[in-house]
């Protein structure tokens, strides 16, 4: 017996090293070529553009997909195969291909191998090895080593339990935000997408809280090149559908959802077959609804005064208007002709009297103010009091006329404002085919009231007066009063729709707002008479409490008459000038000193206004929109986290201010047009 036993194990061992000797080298089909241990000839060199490709075996991948999703069941090995060619698809053989399990929510998954070697078809493969956790697994693929220039390949593997299969996500995405973070989350199928969406909307509004909650989530990363990965929701039992929602972070600010997406009406896992779930993934659109405390500054060249050759006013402002642009740039240098006028022009009296009513009180003003005689009898007197008060007791800088009259006309024509642009609705999303982007579109209510509104309600006036040559010297002469200091509570008020658009820059992509031409009401007696009463009249004067006409008026017929309010005088002096009429001056003097602030207040508040459907029209040029500066950092609870917003418009500096195109109409039919350009830029204040 111990002879026969001897012999049998002689003979197995004589068949093992005959088996041995007649098979070196080979191996099973699944791991075939994966041993590099006894290997020492080098890699063969991997020539540009050459690229690894799945192989089905099974799956649905093709080979050009970069992902692959597959499933596996608890307890089962999975083969995972890849081919690698060059850039004509011919195999690339005796190269290394290497395996590396990362990603694991999977607890137990392995891989029989994790390196081995192109066959003479190229083909390299390993096979998984599902454990009983149920989660996903991420195989990611490459050959050659770092130096070869191949890109990589993914495999994305769900290990379910039986009867169970995955959801596979995958995205499309036509806008051009840069996206790193992609998250999904799965509600159950009888959640609608306009649920979720409202609920979206209720979790990105300060304040409000999400009511809805998710079944499951899972996450995936994007490709530096902006390839978005698949998402797989692993075992999801058989007759299960889900509703899916995908979020996709900013890759520059990772904390900010950049684009959104929803699919629903999803079918279920049926026989152990996963699902494909397409998501469209839209663009966010920087949140825009708000406040803004916005500065304008217009360069009107054009003469806006213009005269015929009657003498008559034709330019782009109302007569009435440009008389009063005269009478301010007169006070400063013929106080005469400002009060009295002249030959060619109206005065201050002019004004007036079209306010009185028909009567004698009239006819005897109108006689007196047009009485060559008188008007430049007063006009001498009244100019030789202004000469000897601006030589003895004027500030020095008064005494430069120039300088007084250049302030006036740079007021005029470098118009300066500063107000607010409100935005009562977020734009409407739309994705416009020509641009391959997303747009957005500022929709008017139901009532076709406009969402964006626009008011002017502080004037900044240049000044030089006591202002210093210096590094100082622009901030000292910008003087700023509100709509409010002379009893008005708008200056300019319009209301706008308009677009918010993508600004093709590759080196500061971003979004801008195109604001549609639109109608404002401008009032210039306003600004003019806010000019007038808070900063010449104190100016000229000398006297900070000289701050209305009706004081101005007062402190000259003082000077030049005396008395107590200097009626009594006036009318005595006309007595002993032209020997007789001097009622009548006390009677204008009265009359002066009682009416003539309402007057031309009214005057040039209600009356001095451009206004109309079209007279008036402002709008951002066309291809150029402002751009929409968000914040640049997100740091902490910002207000509408996670949605980016608009933190201002345009920048306050050189060149990157956003632009304006004016439009001024004037003429009998409006059909005469002054264009001209400006800027302006904003920053939130309030949402």
């Amino acid at each position: 017996m111990v002879r026969w036993r001897w012999f049998t194990v002689r003979v197995l061992l004589l068949v093992t090293l005959v088996g041995l000797n007649a098979c070196s080298g080979c191996t099973d089909d699944n791991t075939a070529n994966n041993g590099t241990n006894n290997r020492t000839e080098p890699d063969t060199e991997v020539p540009a553009g050459s690229r690894l490709e799945h192989v089905a075996d099974g799956g649905t991948c093709s080979p050009a997909q970069p992902i692959c999703p597959r499933d596996v069941t608890f307890s089962s090995s999975l083969a995972l195969k890849v081919r690698l060619v060059d850039a004509d698809g011919n195999p690339i053989d005796n190269t290394s291909i290497n395996f590396e399990l990362r990603a694991m929510t999977a607890a137990g998954t392995t891989l029989s191998a994790a390196s081995g070697i192109s066959d003479t078809s190229g083909f390299g493969s390993t096979d998984l090895r599902a454990g009983t956790t149920a989660g996903t697994v991420e195989v990611n693929v490459t050959a050659g080593g770092a130096e070869s220039g191949v890109a990589p390949i993914k495999f994305i593997v769900a290990v379910n339990s039986k009867g169970a299969s995955s959801y596979v996500v995958t995205f499309n995405h036509a806008g051009t935000a840069d996206l790193k973070d992609v998250r999904v989350r799965a509600f159950e199928i009888n959640t609608t997408c306009a649920q979720i969406a409202e609920d979206h909307v209720r979790e990105t509004t300060p304040g409000v809280n999400p009511t809805l909650t998710a079944v499951t989530q899972q996450s995936n990363i994007a490709q530096a090149d902006g390839t978005l990965p698949q998402i797989v929701i692993p075992n999801v039992p058989n007759g299960t559908a889900y509703s899916i929602e995908a979020r996709a972070y900013s890759r520059d600010n990772e904390e900010v959802e950049a684009a959104w997406g929803c699919k629903d009406s999803n079918p279920p896992i049926v026989d152990g077959m996963s699902v494909t779930v397409v998501v469209d993934l839209v663009d966010n659109l920087p949140r825009l609804k708000g406040t803004y405390d916005v500065t304008h500054e217009f360069n009107i060249q054009q003469a806006i005064c213009m005269k015929d050759a009657q003498g008559n006013y034709a330019g782009a402002l109302p007569s009435g208007v440009c008389t009063a642009i005269d009478l301010i740039g007169r006070l400063a240098t013929d106080p005469g002709s400002f009060l009295v006028g002249d030959s060619m022009n109206d005065g201050l009296l002019h004004l007036i009297v079209d306010f009185l009513p028909d009567g004698s009180i009239k006819d005897s003003i109108n006689s007196f103010i047009n009485n060559g005689f008188i008007q430049n009898l007063a006009g001498d007197v009244i100019n030789d009091f202004a000469r000897d008060w601006i030589n003895n007791n004027a500030p020095a800088w008064v005494r430069n006329l120039v300088n007084i009259t250049g302030d006036i006309y740079e007021s005029l024509k470098r118009f300066k404002v500063n107000g607010t642009i409100r935005i009562l609705a977020e734009p409407r999303p739309e994705y416009d085919a020509q641009s391959g982007s997303v747009i957005g579109i500022l929709v008017p209510d139901m009532d076709g009231n406009k969402p964006g509104r626009q008011v002017w309600n502080e004037v900044v006036i240049f000044w030089t007066g006591e202002c210093a040559a210096g590094p100082n010297f622009e901030a000292c002469r910008q003087r700023t009063f509100s709509a409010n200091d002379v009893g008005t509570d708008s200056v300019v008020e319009g209301f706008f729709d308009g677009t918010m658009l993508p600004i093709s820059d590759p080196m500061n992509p971003g979004y801008g707002l195109h604001i549609n031409e639109h109608t404002l009401t401008l009032n210039y007696g306003v600004f003019l008479l806010g000019i007038l009463e808070k900063i010449i009249l104190p100016s000229v004067f000398g006297d900070q409490s000289v701050t209305s006409l009706e004081a101005a008026l007062d402190k000259l017929i003082q000077g030049i008459f005396g008395g107590a309010n200097g009626c009594d005088g006036f009318g005595e002096w006309i007595n002993d000038t032209v020997g007789g009429g001097g009622a009548i001056g006390e009677t204008v003097c009265n009359n002066l000193l009682s009416q003539a602030g309402d007057f031309v207040r009214e005057y040039m508040t209600e009356n001095l206004t451009v206004s109309g459907e079209d007279n008036f029209l402002l709008g951002t040029p066309d291809g150029e929109p402002c751009r929409l500066n968000e914040p640049a950092l997100y740091a902490g609870e910002w207000a509408v986290k996670p949605l980016p917003y608009v933190e201002s418009l345009g920048e306050n500096r050189p060149m990157m201010e956003c632009k304006w195109n004016l439009k001024l109409k004037y003429g009998s039919a409006a059909t005469s047009v002054i264009e001209t350009d400006g800027t302006f830029w904003g920053t939130r204040s309030g949402f």
